[in-house]
């Protein structure tokens, strides 16, 4: 069958850096582009992240995705 190998496209982002287009706060969800598409982003350890920091997929939940604060280099 085809694509019983493949990941589905949420599983496959996770690991995966991207830049971060709104704050994570205590309150607030960010935001993260893929691939043309607007997601919800959460940080796992319920990190303040600010705009424009890197963030990596952990993994996923619900309609979101959960984040941990990436490499900025």
């Amino acid at each position: 069958l085809k694509g019983d190998n493949l990941k589905t496209n949420t599983e496959s982002v996770v690991g995966n850096t991207y830049t971060l287009l709104s704050d994570i706060t205590t309150e607030e969800m960010g935001t993260i582009r893929i691939n043309g598409v607007i997601w919800n982003v959460v940080s796992n350890n319920e990190e303040v992240i600010s705009k424009g920091n890197k963030v990596e997929i952990v993994g996923i939940k619900g309609n979101k995705y959960i984040v941990k604060k990436g490499d900025n280099k």
